[in-house]
């Protein structure tokens, strides 16, 4: 397992590239906002089909709490030095960008579905808890995800030093060995 230091710096930087992500991410929902939920900018069916999911319809919780409010969380943590240094704040804010990216992929699948073209009002989707397309599949394969990131944390290092051991055994192995025993005689 690996017990090497992680590389604050990295962590840093690579935060601050998710803040930036974030920025734009969050311009676009601006953008779709405008297009689709302000009657000024957006046609009548678009306007009324978007109130009436996203705005008091049934994923109003989705889109507004979990995509945009927890995008918004995340990029506020992103602001703070600490956290963008810390394994723990950088693994939240990131986390809380995962299920953003759920919740905006789930809002545009399940949203669409919700208002057909063919027909007027509303289908009512309700996901089932257990068996296939249902809930219990989603927490499994999150259940993947997190299981596949903390293999990658525990035995991977994350340290220079490990990088140049690394390197350094690399590259004996690859020295053909009458070259190594010459070097040896003659004191290299």
């Amino acid at each position: 397992m690996s017990r090497d230091a992680v590389d604050n710096d990295l962590v840093a930087g690579l935060m601050s590239l998710l803040m930036w992500t974030i920025f734009v991410d969050l311009f676009l929902d601006i953008v779709d906002f405008l297009n689709a939920g302000v009657q000024a900018y957006a046609m009548g069916p678009t306007y009324d089909g978007f109130h009436a999911i996203f705005m008091g319809g049934p994923l109003t919780f989705m889109y507004w709490g979990l995509q945009l409010g927890f995008l918004s969380i995340a990029l506020i943590l992103t602001f703070f030095g600490a956290v963008r240094r810390s394994r723990w704040g950088s693994s939240i804010a990131s986390l809380l960008v995962l299920i953003s990216v759920y919740a905006m992929r789930y809002d545009t699948v399940v949203g669409g579905q919700l208002q057909p073209k063919a027909s007027q009002g509303l289908v009512q989707y309700i996901p089932p808890w257990l068996g296939r397309d249902s809930v219990q599949t989603v927490i499994g394969i999150f259940g993947i995800a997190f299981l596949l990131m903390a293999l990658q944390l525990l035995l991977l290092p994350w340290d220079q030093h490990w990088m140049d051991h690394w390197i350094h055994h690399s590259h004996q192995a690859r020295v053909p060995s009458n070259v190594a025993a010459v070097s040896k005689k003659e004191g290299v």
